[in-house]
């Protein structure tokens, strides 16, 4: 089982997945948490996860007993539900090099005879190898905390209901540009570069962990959610109700420079906003296990929601400041888009959008002849509506960069936006001010 956080937040099992930047692109390999998958492109339920119960890593087209089709496996995880009448309680610890720390805890609490709680909490996170020289702060730290609970609540004996929700946070200044590829490549540094990242005590090459951008990178990511389990016993059958609801809020602050901005920089603002929220509703109805014939039958409804803005303003190498303090006159907006026929500048920063919707009835039986030999025959009729536009809007530098815009009119086939008195990074407003064409993908 292979992970990549890079690509999409995508799994593959056995070498066989998917990875893709593409918001309209279902994974292959799906996470699934207490029977809710976890689709989101920045999303896989995985972040602190404590007080699990067990983990399946199951290979192959999985679409016949779980709710979202995965065609290359799924990694099905199952924490411990509250117990009725017992009050309980576990704590971890531990402490490394660099400020390396996990903290976590469990608490069950007995809510009178048929409804119990059980609330889980953690916090991780280390100090990383690497330091922003220029700025004297940690490259590679990482810090991670969040909260998850259960209620359980049983009115009948062959009814129940289990409540649960989470809150989890992730932030990593982990971000480094690589100095890669040999000496003469247009990847390689030139020998001016380099010489000036040595003097400023960064020796490029794969074992070097710092870097001396006068910017911060950094990567934050906020999961929130909930879910509501209802079983019925119907004889000695089971009918399930799975409903869900998740958000995400991903963002990137990640400057492509290798200098401070007072020397050469190329791309000191590359700041990405992702915003995803999601529902889901799962029906199905399962014989008992452990006999001859068994069957499983369901329904399944997924929707999902992506917007993300990125922005790529850049000098393309001259210095953002020079020594004596004045600004580049004009930043170059790799994100944005030229009117082909006008050759006036359409905006300055690209917006997604996608919509990926699902529709599912699906199926299983089971013949067991032997302990030895048994049949398994699995049905599925899937529809996806899945549909993706791509635009362009225009935001005020002054709120990213605290520049004032002068000119839309780009000088160069890359389109412009001139500018003055650039100061820090801010944040990227998620709802700006549109001034586009959009054209569906």
């Amino acid at each position: 089982m292979q992970y990549d956080p890079t690509q999409g937040a995508a799994f593959q099992i056995r070498g066989v997945g998917s990875t893709s930047f593409d918001f309209s692109n279902s994974k292959s390999v799906n996470v699934v948490v207490d029977d809710v998958v976890m689709d989101a492109q920045r999303d896989n339920g995985l972040t602190g996860l404590t007080d699990v119960a067990r983990v399946d890593v199951l290979m192959g087209p999985q679409g016949t007993l779980f709710g979202k089709n995965s065609t290359s496996g799924v990694i099905a995880i199952t924490t411990n539900r509250p117990e009725f009448g017992k009050l309980s309680g576990n704590f971890y610890g531990s402490y490394g090099e660099r400020n390396d720390r996990i903290v976590n805890g469990t608490v069950n609490v007995p809510l009178g005879d048929d409804a119990a709680l059980r609330v889980s909490a953690f916090e991780q996170g280390q100090d990383g190898k690497g330091r922003y020289v220029v700025l004297n702060r940690n490259l590679g730290r990482v810090d991670e905390y969040g909260v998850r609970a259960k209620l359980r609540y049983q009115p009948l004996e062959q009814l129940e209901f289990v409540l649960a929700g989470e809150y989890t946070r992730h932030y990593d200044t982990s971000v480094r540009i690589p100095v890669g590829g040999p000496a003469g490549s247009v990847y390689a540094p030139s020998a001016a570069i380099t010489a000036q990242m040595i003097a400023l005590g960064v020796t490029p090459g794969p074992q070097n962990a710092s870097n001396a951008d006068s910017y911060l990178g950094s990567i934050a990511t906020t999961n929130k959610g909930g879910s509501l389990h209802v079983t019925y016993q119907i004889g000695r059958n089971t009918l399930t109700s799975i409903t869900a609801y998740r958000e995400t809020a991903y963002g990137n602050d990640t400057p492509a420079d290798l200098l401070p901005n007072t020397i050469s920089s190329y791309i000191p603002f590359n700041i990405g906003r992702l915003t995803t929220n999601k529902f889901s509703q799962e029906v199905h109805f399962a014989s008992p296990t452990g006999q001859f014939f068994e069957y499983l039958i369901g329904g399944f409804y997924n929707k999902l929601n992506a917007r993300q803005t990125q922005v790529q303003w850049g000098t393309l190498g001259a210095p953002l400041i020079s020594a004596a303090g004045v600004p580049a006159p004009t930043l170059y907006a790799l994100t944005g888009a030229n009117d082909p026929i006008t050759g006036k500048l359409l905006g300055n920063t690209v917006l997604f959008n996608a919509r990926n919707e699902t529709a599912a009835v699906f199926g299983q039986t089971k013949f067991t002849f032997t302990p030895q030999l048994s049949l398994t025959l699995g049905g599925r009729y899937n529809y996806d509506w899945n549909g993706q536009t791509l635009g362009y809007i225009n935001i005020d530098p002054m709120t990213i960069a605290a520049i004032r815009q002068t000119s839309s009119r780009p000088a160069t086939r890359r389109p412009p936006t001139s500018a003055r008195a650039p100061k820090r990074v801010g944040a990227l407003p998620t709802g700006s001010r549109r001034n586009s064409r959009s054209a569906p993908t």
